[in-house]
């Protein structure tokens, strides 16, 4: 039976979501989990982040640092839209970067109990597709409904794991 979480900011459960894919680290070891989001709160409330401790060797901090993410988007043709990944230079975090974030911000996963698992990284991420894109067989490799056109996906890498 796959595994049910919540996911909060700070006090404010955004919502839940059932694990669809585990994530997988050295050794096909598995190390977190992804799943689409049922909003418990309105969309236009969210924005799509990642959420990463950083390393803890200087020049960085191990602050919980919060990344703005591009949204997924789809093209009329039903394939993705965008840029691919560019590779950038590091560059050394200002002061103000390698603060904590405050705690009304944090992303938390919790199981179904209500036990917060401790988390390296948490992810939200935007998946978009316009109207007159065919959705079948977008939907049915992310395991959508067909009236979707927006939704959230979660994925997290666990420390315990």
């Amino acid at each position: 039976m796959p595994t049910v979480y919540t996911l909060w900011r700070g006090d404010v459960q955004l919502g839940r979501f059932t694990e669809r894919h585990p994530v997988l680290g050295d050794g096909d070891r598995v190390v977190g989990s992804s799943g689409l989001l049922e909003l418990a709160v309105a969309s236009h409330e969210l924005s799509s982040v990642r959420q990463t401790h950083g390393p803890a060797w200087p020049p960085f901090s191990s602050a919980l640092i919060e990344i703005p993410i591009e949204p997924i988007r789809f093209g009329p043709d039903g394939n993705r839209v965008g840029k691919p990944r560019e590779v950038a230079l590091l560059e050394p975090m200002s002061e103000e970067q390698s603060r904590d974030l405050p705690d009304d911000r944090i992303l938390r996963v919790k199981e179904e109990n209500g036990r917060v698992l401790e988390t390296r990284s948490v992810m939200l991420q935007q998946i978009v597709i316009p109207d007159g894109v065919p959705l079948f067989g977008i939907h049915r490799a992310r395991g959508l409904s067909e009236e979707e056109r927006e939704v959230w996906s979660v994925t997290f890498v666990s420390r315990s794991r």
